[in-house]
């Protein structure tokens, strides 16, 4: 139903979001990946670059999320929440430096 209605109406940003969601929750991080980045092409918004983060992050591409973690923190710098899940990434990659900075 998800896939139909994005079909339905592609240039729908909310639409494309929803389904990374469901292919997120589902485990198919390519798919997610694809959904996220089509969505941050209609609205680029912090949340959907920290999704794409975490679905690289599942797929092993680190230094593809750090970099879609630094978009997020352009467009919305003090959000907490990025800046938890992004010094988390970094601790995990053995960058507990950076994380801390």
């Amino acid at each position: 139903l998800l896939l139909e209605i994005t079909q339905e109406q592609p240039d729908v940003f909310e639409n494309h979001n929803a389904l990374a969601v469901f292919y997120s929750e589902t485990r198919r991080f390519d798919r997610a990946i694809r959904s996220l980045q089509r969505a941050i092409e209609l609205k680029p918004h912090h949340i959907l670059y920290a999704s794409l983060a975490h679905s690289l992050l599942k797929l092993g591409e680190r230094q593809k999320a750090f970099e879609a973690y630094e978009k997020a923190l352009r467009i919305k710098p003090d959000s907490v929440h990025v800046l938890k899940f992004y010094a988390d990434a970094l601790r995990d990659a053995g960058k507990r430096r950076e994380a801390i900075a």
